[in-house]
């Protein structure tokens, strides 16, 4: 007489599979999510650190007109849009390849749709799996977001009390 396993056996085996699977599976997710957090706290650091190098060497934003936009706003810093941020962002960069080093242009996570981020060496390279470059002027700044890593656009703040430029804490 064979011996085999019975159905029950090989049922119990899968289901204890299926459970080890699981769990897998939530730790990775967990595990990704902080990595994303933690390079969306980096990217802010560095933009931050180039917002502060290039005020410290031109005494002034990469922006002019914020100190007007303080009548307009009830409050005490005033929110940049989005083409603002990018203005600030592009002009840094062109500082930076003049031969000024402000800041670690390779952390920066750039989008061209808005949708889908990359790295910002890899943008200007192209990738592998498309050879098309980006130009600087066409690029949106942002992070990677925690849940799905799709893009989400940098926030800049000016705090007119001190004389700020702040990176919003994504």
């Amino acid at each position: 007489m064979k011996k085999a396993f019975t159905i029950i056996e090989l049922m119990m085996v899968i289901a204890i599979i299926a459970v080890l699977v699981t769990i897998v599976v939530l730790v990775a997710k967990g595990a990704i999510n902080d990595a994303r957090e933690d390079r969306a706290e980096a990217i802010r650091s560095i933009v931050q650190q180039g917002l502060d190098v290039y005020h410290a060497q031109k005494g002034q934003w990469p922006i002019t007109g914020l100190e007007n936009k303080a009548t307009a706003s009830e409050s005490n810093f005033y929110m940049l849009n989005e083409s603002e941020v990018r203005q600030c962002m592009v002009k840094m960069l062109e500082e930076c390849k003049n031969g000024n080093p402000m800041f670690d242009v390779s952390g920066l996570f750039v989008s061209r749709d808005r949708k889908y981020g990359l790295d910002f060496m890899s943008a200007v390279r192209g990738t592998r799996r498309t050879s098309r470059k980006m130009k600087v002027p066409e690029m949106y700044f942002g992070y990677p977001n925690k849940s799905n890593g799709r893009f989400v656009s940098l926030q800049m703040k000016y705090v007119y009390a001190s004389d700020q430029l702040l990176v919003v804490t994504p």
